[in-house]
């Protein structure tokens, strides 16, 4: 009883409050593979409320191209300020080493200032009318409209940067963002939602939903949702993919693990599994 009143409580973050799941479950101390924290799981409603919520933040925001900008800017300060935690957090929850914790983090605070830049320099095209016939000084151009929500599906192995890599340029795009992180290492994920909070961004324009393929298949069945950006197995890839229909994906999928083969292999059959 005493120690679970000690284990962190990784919520969920819908339309800016910190609110309990339906259901919870273990995120282990990788290294002494015992609980550390308790993950908040949401119900299919909850799943509904968050993108609904995102949904009509998107429509209500105001920002600009500057605003979104320096909103980015402060969150890499406030992530930077906060390494301590973060590391301690991507160490416990990642099993990484101190070294690899640091350049994580690192690497999620460059994408946030690198998204910051883009914010402000996102343009269109200038469309060369004049090159078809009876079009003389005549000029079209394109201009960038955002989507609208973006859900962001996210792996253990890069618990904060693949989670910056999906948010900030989502943000920076004037989009809303729903992220749903690895079960295994939830906690990266809400330290990023709170520094953009912090950092001003509006509530609901960062939603975190915690779970497994449940909540992931009922952020599919959302509608409202217009991209999915989704880093981990070709499985799962291929089955997100075919249930978001004619909606756009961004996929980066597996495969580029290293093998070991060792010398008294079956090599016809390891290089089968290897290769295919």
């Amino acid at each position: 009883g005493t120690e679970m009143a000690e284990l962190t409580e990784v919520r969920l973050l819908i339309g800016g409050q910190w609110r309990d799941g339906a259901e919870s479950a273990d995120v282990l101390d990788k290294y002494r593979l015992v609980p550390y924290a308790r993950l908040h799981i949401p119900s299919t409603e909850q799943v509904r409320l968050a993108v609904a919520d995102a949904q009509s933040a998107y429509e209500r925001s105001t920002l600009t191209a500057y605003d979104r900008g320096a909103i980015l800017d402060r969150a890499a300060d406030l992530i930077e300020s906060r390494s301590a935690q973060f590391i301690e957090v991507i160490r416990t929850e990642a099993g990484f080493t101190l070294t690899d914790s640091q350049g994580e983090l690192k690497r999620c605070i460059q994408t946030f200032r690198l998204s910051a830049e883009e914010a402000r320099r996102l343009v269109g095209e200038m469309v060369p009318l004049e090159g078809a016939p009876q079009q003389g000084g005549r000029i079209g151009f394109t201009l960038p409209v955002p989507l609208g929500v973006v859900c962001a599906i996210t792996p253990f192995n890069a618990p904060v940067n693949t989670v910056a890599h999906k948010v900030a340029p989502a943000i920076a795009a004037r989009n809303a963002v729903v992220v749903k992180p690895s079960r295994s290492t939830p906690n990266s994920a809400n330290l990023i939602a709170q520094a953009l909070m912090d950092a001003g961004l509006p509530e609901g324009l960062i939603s975190v939903l915690h779970g497994g393929a449940k909540v992931a298949h009922a952020l599919i069945d959302e509608p409202a949702i217009r991209f999915f950006a989704f880093t981990g197995s070709t499985e799962v890839g291929r089955d997100i993919q075919q249930r978001a229909g004619l909606r756009r994906t961004q996929m980066e999928l597996g495969s580029i693990a290293f093998s070991v083969v060792g010398a008294d292999t079956n090599l016809d059959a390891a290089l089968t599994s290897i290769v295919g």
